[in-house]
Parts: structure tokens; sequence; C-alpha cells
């Protein structure tokens, strides 16, 4: 069997498109949506930063515990329950009575839901292609910028019609129309095809089985078993309700064989459970068994996503994480500083809302030119990541010096197009340098990363802007942080070598230890 290559799969880019179209606004429009309102509260910009950077936190602490929830509970059931979070989160927020309502009702819940919504939207659809992954990644990737350019001017419009807390609530009702997207995620293993076998992969895979050896498995597509790895547990509420029926007709006095059910080991027998004497004793059995089923549930996600974060023992995953860490810390307290830099230099929030807008744009239609391009062999990822975070880096010392020559979005479309060249691309080089079956984990360690960052570097620069009374130096250490991911991607290559040398010497020092 081998992955679609689309079909069901384009569906499932489509879905994801939805999702980040509607849901990481909250992020990116942060500044839009809450700017007057805690200006108008007095709230200085530290705590501000603080509000804001803590929703970053969480957002991306969800990202490694994304890949152990989906094995446990299954990847529909889990994005349902975050865009019900994200969704209650947002109303929350709508009906804040203090500022500081906002590190539970945004921050907490919507950083949540969000978190593992968005999370799992970038992971799902790579999964189902091949050769085809890096037009699948653009469709997926596109959802953000459009998010950016149609609702930065679309919440401006509710906040002057309905004020703060009637366009809050307008807005979670658009979050809501996610969950259309998410019925499309279905699992891998519902859509695989069959090899042709008349292909050269159907011969080489019959040649290795005659032999003896292992099955042959191409590197340009996945293995089955990670494919059912990643959807292992999606029928887990199945065998949760054939337990819950097995406990209750054993309380009935009834036998049943679960023998139909095709489930061993995990549902234990009606004819070894123990007997129930009255009802009441039936039910503290039952709740009893479900909780330890929650408890061993809880610690085995706790156990996988500790078991993912020993990839940072890889140069690779340390250059990819960091990274990561310090363009989303960089990219994300742009887009909340935006407002506030252009209201204290005079400029309007109708004004500001379009600078957002046109940064979207920007980094839309680089990211319809880039990801595409990734499909090709001669691309190469690392010169691209290099030069898009140089280009971030300038533009954000260019927007903070036009602030007063009045021409700030120059400098956001700018900003987008170095935005376009990095951020939409992580899920295609976790892929390029780790491999598709490394993409759950290794896209958590990079949210663990990022969720580090967040609270050490946001805090920092609303405190500088406090001290200094300025915004302008928040901004030059904004550019300076997209200025170091770029040079941290020079030893790239070198990294790489080294962990390919470090696991030949493993592999021989094995062989050697089993080598009578």
């Amino acid at each position: 069997m081998r992955v679609p290559d689309g079909g069901w799969g384009w569906m499932v880019a489509i879905g994801a498109f939805l999702v980040t179209f509607l849901v990481i606004p909250i992020a990116t429009c942060f500044g839009i949506l809450f700017s007057e309102y805690l200006l108008r509260e007095g709230v200085s910009s530290t705590t501000t930063a603080w509000i804001y950077n803590v929703l970053m936190l969480v957002w991306h602490s969800m990202m490694t515990l994304i890949g152990p929830l989906t094995q446990e509970f299954g990847t529909r059931p889990v994005a349902f329950t975050a865009c019900g979070i994200a969704v209650v989160g947002t109303i929350f927020s709508a009906f804040t009575l203090s500022p500081y309502i906002l590190f539970f009702s945004t921050s907490v819940l919507s950083g949540i839901g969000a978190g593992l919504v968005v999370s799992l939207s970038y992971i799902v659809v790579s999964p189902y292609f091949d050769k085809r992954r890096g037009m699948a990644n653009t469709v997926m990737v596109a959802g953000s910028p459009i998010g950016q350019m149609a609702l930065a001017p679309l919440v401006r419009y509710l906040l002057d019609q309905y004020s703060f807390r009637g366009a809050a609530l307008i807005y979670s009702g658009l979050i809501m129309n996610a969950l259309i997207g998410i019925a499309f995620f279905h699992p891998v293993k519902w859509h695989l095809k069959p090899v042709h076998e008349d292909s050269g992969e159907a011969r080489q895979i019959l040649l290795h089985q005659e032999n003896g050896s292992p099955c042959f498995r191409s590197p340009d597509h996945h293995s089955t078993q990670s494919l059912n790895q990643q959807n292992t547990l999606e029928n887990a509420g199945n065998l949760k309700q054939v337990q819950l029926l097995a406990i209750k007709q054993k309380c009935k006095g009834s036998c049943v064989s679960l023998a139909s059910a095709d489930i061993t080991q995990e549902i234990p027998s009606p004819s070894i459970m123990p007997s129930c004497n009255n009802s009441e004793d039936c039910l503290s059995r039952a709740k009893e068994g479900i909780m330890m089923r929650l408890w061993n549930t809880f610690g085995r996600v706790i156990r996988t996503t500790v078991s993912n974060l020993s990839l940072l023992s890889s140069f690779r995953v340390c250059i990819i994480a960091s990274t990561f860490m310090m363009s989303s810390v960089s990219f994300l307290n742009f887009t909340m500083m935006v407002p506030f830099a252009m209201h204290a230099a005079g400029h309007s929030l109708r004004d500001a809302a379009w600078c957002i807008s046109i940064l979207g744009t920007a980094n839309l239609l680089i990211r319809f030119v880039v990801s595409p391009m990734s499909d090709w062999k001669k691309f190469s990822i690392r010169v691209c990541f290099m030069t898009g975070y140089f280009l971030k880096a300038v533009a954000v010392v260019g927007f903070a010096f036009s602030l007063q020559a009045g021409y700030p979005a120059v400098w956001t479309g700018f900003y987008g197009t170095g935005l376009g060249m990095t951020i939409s691309m992580q899920a295609i080089v976790i892929v390029w340098y780790m491999g598709p079956d490394i993409l759950p984990a290794a896209y958590g360690v990079t949210g663990v990363a990022a969720a580090i960052g967040f609270p050490i570097l946001g805090p920092v620069i609303g405190l500088v802007r406090d001290l200094t009374g300025s915004y302008l130096p928040s901004l030059w250490m904004l550019a300076a942080l997209d200025l170091l991911c770029s040079l941290l991607w020079l030893p790239m290559p070198a990294a790489v070598a080294c962990d390919l040398a470090r696991a030949r010497r493993k592999t021989e020092q094995e062989e050697n230890r089993h080598d009578p």
C-alpha cells in the first residue's frame, strides 16, 4: 500500500487551509482586536507583552502534545475539542472585566485551543503526499496570510461598528466554521492505495521478499508502519465503547463474547471480570476502570512527549528548533507591535490594519512561489531560509525608520516577503532534513523551543519599550533575532555530516557488540 499523493489529500489540505485561515488570526490580529481596549485601560507595554507572549507560550507548548494526543484519541476528536476551547476563550475575552482576565481567556484558553488545532493542521497534510507535498503545503499555508489580509480589515470594521465586545463575539462565531475543515481530517489509512503490480517499486518489494530481506522502502514514500502509528488510536473511542458495553452486560449477569470485536489483550474478557453483587458495586467498579484508563492514557502522553525531546541531541534539530523559536518571537511580536508603534507615531489604527493586510498579501504571494519550488531537486531550502531571515531583519529596520517618513506599508510588505520564505516551510524543512516519520515528534520539539523563547524574550521587548519610551529599540531587537537566525543556518551542512557520522558510529558499535 502507498499514500495517495493526492485524492482525498487535497480535501485535507483544503480543510487545513480553512483552519489556519480562521484560527491563526487570533495571534496575528491580536494588536488590531485588543489595542484600543488595552490603551483605554492604560495597560503598559510590558503587561501587553506578557499577555501576548503567554498566549504564544501556551500556543507553542501544545505543539509538543499534538503527536501523543492524536495517537491516544485520534485526529478529529482532538481537533474538534481544541476548536471548541479556542471559541470559548474568545467569548470569555469579549466579556472581560479587567485586562488581567485576558491572561486566562486569551492567553490560556485560546492558546490551548488554537495551538492544538493549528499544530494539527500543519502536520496532517504531509502524510498524504510524496512527490506533490510542496504543492499541498502551498494550499495549507495559504490560509494564514489570507486570514491576515481578510480578517485584519474585517476586525477593524467590526470594532468601528460593534465595539470591542461585539467584534470579539462575531470573530468567535467565525472560528466555529473551522469545524467544517476539521471534518476532512480523515486518517491516512482510510485512503491508502495499492502499489501497481507493474511498477518498479512493486518489483523491488517482491524481490526483497523472495530473498528474505526486509521490505524495500523508497525514500520518496512513507512507511506503512509510520502511517499506522499516526492513526493507531483513531478507533480508540470504539475500543472504550466495547469495554464499557462488556462491563455493563457483565453487571446484568449476561456473558458476552468479545471475539467478534477482534481486540485482544487490551479488553478484559467478561469471564475474568469480577462479578458485581449490585448495581452500585458495578458502577463503582466501572468508574475505577475508567479512571485507571484515563491515568494510563495521561502517562503515555507524558512519556511520549519526554521521549520526543531526545531529538534535541541532533544538531539538525537544534538548528531548526532554535531558528524557529527566534523567528516566531520576532514575527509574532512584530505583528503585535505594529498597531501600537504606528499609533504612537500618529498613524490611525485603520492604517495599521492595512499594513498587517499588506504583510499578509506579500506573505501569500511568496508562499505560492516558494512552497511548490521545494519539490524541485535542485532547490536549496537552506539558502531559502537564510535569505528569508535576512530580508525580515532588513524590513524591521526599514519599518522602524519609516514610521515618521510615512511609508511603513512598504516595509511590512517587504517583511511579508521574507516571512513567506521561512515560516511557511516549517513542515517541509523537517521532512527535508529529518524524514517524514519524524515530523510529529520534531514539530513538537520546535514547539517546546518556541514556548521557552516567548516568555523569556517577549516581555524583555516590552520592558525595553517602557524603559526607553520608544518602539525603535524594541524593533531593533526583533531585527537582531532574525539576523541571528540567518547566521545559524550557515553550519547546517556540518550539522548534517556530524549527525550522519554519529549514527554510523552507533551502528558500527551495535554490530560489533552482537558480532561473536
